[in-house]
């Protein structure tokens, strides 16, 4: 495993961690750009998914901190925070 793919995920895990602890919830602004984005709602926007955003798809595999093909709520948002 790659040492951004480590920290990424460690960020990841954190922040999540955080907002649980604070009671803090998903934008609402975020959270319907991500259901807009999310085709076929299996709580995740896809490869194929992504294509509808040029932006999206350029930025894919940076957004995706896990490598796992899929970008969740929880990596949209640490995207778009940035």
């Amino acid at each position: 495993m790659n040492k951004s793919l480590i920290a990424a995920s460690l960020l990841l895990l954190s922040m999540t961690a955080f907002a649980s602890e604070h009671g803090a919830g998903v934008d609402a602004d975020v959270q319907g750009a991500f259901s807009a984005l999310d085709a076929n709602e299996d709580s995740v926007i896809s490869l194929d998914e992504a294509q509808a955003d040029d932006e999206l798809m350029t930025r894919f595999d940076e957004i995706d901190a896990d490598g796992d093909g899929a970008i969740t709520l929880e990596e949209f948002t640490i995207y778009l925070a940035r």
